[in-house]
């Protein structure tokens, strides 16, 4: 750390998005008792567990899981808030690390060929700046050493899903995604990433675009889930 960086920590010390005491020299984004604290749901290690069931007889898929419990409030929620709406791209980022480095020796990534996130509709990610599950993708992308494409986007803007219920969620994401370039991934086993799996209606869209590319296989990876 240079004279300046010095003097900017401490004209303005930066604080834990979730407890908002001061960062240690060497924490970034989020204090360590925070993070050792968090909800993990540990299902990588539960076989069938809550979020593959969401999936199960819906969409052909190999594995599936999500690294926290997401509920109203929680400090699960505080984060992806921050990165979603409050312009800290770089947290979703820093949380796709921590998932991936959670998850490694677990064997979720084995032979994943590429990652994409779910892709945001233009005019949405203009208007935010960021596609947040592309940031996740981007640190999940920098433990594993995967390469994050684009072949998927959103052909149709939704409305927000978040005061939707199931089957209003299911109506608001059919047909709305396509794939380009779809040669690209023939063959290829491709770990699908989004923020938070709720009905799981937007996964299911997206992976039914993927899925109608000739021998491919399809694992997700969500941030959060939401309680059954």
């Amino acid at each position: 750390m240079n004279l300046f960086d010095d003097i900017l920590s401490i004209l303005f010390p930066q604080r834990c998005h979730i407890c908002k005491g001061h960062l240690g020299e060497h924490e970034k984004f989020i204090c360590q008792k925070c993070i050792d604290t968090l909800p993990y749901t540990m299902y990588h290690r539960i076989l069938f567990n809550p979020v593959e069931q969401r999936f199960a007889g819906i969409i052909r898929f190999e594995r599936a899981t999500s690294l926290l419990t997401y509920t109203r409030n929680s400090d699960t929620a505080k984060i992806i808030h921050d990165f979603k709406y409050r312009e800290f791209p770089s947290l979703a980022t820093h949380m796709g690390v921590i998932m991936a480095k959670e998850l490694y020796t677990s064997g979720f990534f084995n032979d994943i060929d590429c990652i994409i996130p779910v892709p945001l509709h233009f005019i949405k990610r203009i208007k935010r700046g960021y596609n947040q599950s592309y940031m996740l993708a981007k640190g999940v992308a920098s433990v594993i050493d995967c390469h994050v494409a684009d072949n998927l986007y959103a052909r149709r803007h939704h409305s927000t899903q978040t005061a939707k219920n199931r089957y209003e969620r299911w109506q608001n994401t059919t047909d709305t995604f396509c794939v380009k370039r779809p040669n690209q991934l023939e063959g290829k086993h491709i770990l699908l990433i989004d923020d938070v799996c709720t009905t799981g209606a937007t996964l299911i869209a997206a992976t039914q675009a993927i899925l109608k590319i000739p021998n491919t296989k399809i694992s997700i990876l969500t941030l959060a889930a939401t309680p059954q």
